[in-house]
């Protein structure tokens, strides 16, 4: 370009090179967009991302709270397309569609629950010393005569509506139940179709070795799961110098003591993993039964392509299963899955704070942190308070305005062209005159103000989401990772199992009571003795006989004519006339 090598190289050292081309400047300086774009980021990783729109409104707030020279339209209150566009540029940033998550999911995989998982199987691993072909993982699956991806396909630009034939509206479920080891050992599918009888035709071409199941519903109940559990030993085979090591999920047929049992008797250790967190530790979930699905949709419509106007049956299911299930089931993709969720090789760090972070929006302090946090605050402010009284002289007097003012605040970045030096309050509240009469205006005027004066950062225009009051939910049993086989919840499970026992009984003899109060034809009116469920006026009592509270008892209530106290009727004898409990006829 004709210039000469000298000046480049005295412009360099000098820093007089412009730092844009031509007129142009963002709306938002460059740190302040920074910061918004990094709030951005942050929306999105907690499955809270913010909209096009939402972000042309919160810039143009963000610029005109912090006083930013813009050029943003004053009649929408929005940022215009233009900067828009400019702005993902410069931040890498796009936009997507996202996938919908339910909350359930984003509450469960959290730091807790999972670190509990890896303590377990830690446990597990340093105990039995399993080698990677025992260790093993098993879920379920539906499959649809109807499969719920299309394969695309060629069309004319332009045309609204591009159809492709399918079955039905809604397709018949079938439930595949798949099994994997580590090392890439499958153990052949089990299939579970919706019928009360079995029927061999419909496991006509399905995989060989496959367990034949049915139910009513079409999906894996206690009595089924314990029956492939027979199907699972007999072909892993595990022994006490060999045993096996299962990883499934937190479903009710999964947690049975028939099943659990069996595993104690037969060398099978079962590890249950988080409640909503199969989708990231679950091998199956991670890396097999997408390829599987997507494979099954595929032969479906070559299917429908190679037999026009008929239509998948269950009977053709079991067939198209085997053919996708042959495609997809290789060493590779086993041994990535469990990788990909640090089972095997076991690695307790596989997951980071940013796959967290979901879970954080319904994290809330617990009241003692939030009073501990409020005592640390006050202490502190009691000791900048005395400092600065110390550090005066005992006649000087300390004004209310500088107790007022946040100790804490920092002065905002100064430009390189302006020089780090602190006016005097005499300097900045005068004027100068110059020698031949001109006055110079106060420049620096208003620079006190600016000094303290912070930007309003953009987490008070866009914040982060956070739960504030604690969700109001049914009180039931929580779940969590636990070790199934263990002796510890074998005992808890019995205890469960015996108490509903007990509860059923009860309620067993109070219908053989009211059968027999009712043939006899003999008996006075119990309304008034009786409590019912439907008074929401009497106080919330707890039974003397089993300890269980009114509010939550299904049974009706009867009270003691001599003490006064209401007894739930089935822990007493009482069939008829005036009710006296145990205690007082003792």
């Amino acid at each position: 370009m004709g210039i000469n090598e000298a000046t480049l190289r005295k412009r360099l050292k000098c820093g007089t090179i412009p730092k844009s081309l031509g007129r142009f400047r963002s709306d938002i300086p460059e740190n302040m967009e920074i910061e918004l774009a990094q709030q951005v980021r942050d929306l999105d990783s907690r499955f809270y991302g913010i909209t096009k729109k939402n972000l042309q409104i919160a810039a143009f707030k963000f610029a005109q709270v912090n006083n930013i020279q813009h050029r943003f339209n004053k009649i929408t209150k929005m940022a215009g397309p233009s900067w828009i566009k400019g702005f993902c540029h410069r931040h890498n940033i796009s936009l997507r569609q996202p996938e919908k998550c339910a909350m359930g999911r984003i509450m469960g995989f959290n730091k807790v629950q999972v670190n509990r998982f890896y303590e377990n199987l830690k446990i597990l691993y340093e105990k039995r010393k399993y080698i990677a072909s025992s260790v093993y993982n098993m879920d379920e699956t539906g499959l649809s005569t109807v499969p719920n991806k299309l394969p695309k396909v060629l069309s004319s630009k332009g045309k609204k509506l591009v159809g492709k034939v399918a079955s039905a509206d809604r397709g018949q479920l079938v439930t595949a139940v798949c099994c994997m080891s580590a090392t890439g050992t499958y153990i052949p599918p089990a299939m579970i179709f919706p019928r009360k009888r079995m029927k061999e035709e419909l496991f006509l071409n399905a995989p060989t070795g496959t367990y034949k199941m049915v139910s009513e519903s079409g999906f894996i109940n206690t009595e089924l799961f314990c029956q492939w559990l027979v199907h699972f030993k007999n072909c892993t085979k595990p022994s006490a110098e060999n045993p096996i090591l299962l990883i499934l999920d937190n479903h009710s047929s999964h947690r049975d003591l028939q099943a659990i049992q069996y595993c104690r008797e037969n060398h099978i250790d079962l590890l249950s993993l988080p409640p909503h967190a199969s989708h990231k530790m679950q091998p199956l979930d991670v890396g097999f039964f997408g390829p599987l699905k997507n494979s099954y949709s595929r032969e479906c419509d070559k299917w429908m392509t190679n037999n026009p106007g008929k239509v998948i049956t269950q009977i053709q299911v079991a067939g198209l299963f085997n053919i996708a299930y042959t495609t997809v089931a290789n060493i590779q993709k086993a041994e990535n899955s469990f990788k990909a969720t640090g089972i095997y090789p076991y690695n307790p760090d596989k997951f980071d704070d940013l796959d967290f972070a979901p879970s954080l929006v319904t994290d809330f302090p617990t009241s003692s942190n939030t009073n501990e946090n409020n005592v640390t605050e006050a202490m502190e402010q009691n000791v900048i308070i005395n400092t600065v009284l110390s550090n005066n002289q005992p006649n000087e007097e300390i004004s209310e305005a500088e107790l007022s003012i946040p100790l804490d605040i920092t002065p905002p970045p100064v430009s390189n062209d302006v020089m780090h030096v602190t006016p005097s309050l005499d300097i900045i509240n005068s004027e100068i005159v110059c020698e031949d009469g001109v006055v110079i205006p106060n420049t620096l005027q208003g620079v006190e103000e600016n000094y303290f004066n912070q930007s309003i950062p953009v987490s008070d225009i866009l914040p982060l989401p956070q739960i504030q009051d604690k969700p109001n939910r049914c009180k039931s049993r929580s779940q969590k990772s636990e070790i199934l086989s263990s002796t510890p919840f074998k005992n808890e499970l019995e205890e469960l199992v015996q108490a509903k026992t007990t509860k059923q009984e009860r309620k067993a003899d109070k219908m053989k009571r009211k059968l027999v109060v009712s043939s006899s034809g003999s008996g006075t009116s119990r309304k008034q003795q009786k409590k019912k469920h439907n008074d929401k006026d009497e106080k919330d009592v707890s039974c003397p006989g089993c300890g269980e509270l009114y509010s939550k008892s299904q049974d009706d209530w009867i009270k003691c004519s001599e003490c006064n106290k209401w007894w739930e009727e089935s822990c007493t004898t009482y069939v008829t006339g005036n009710f006296v409990c145990a205690s007082c006829e003792e």
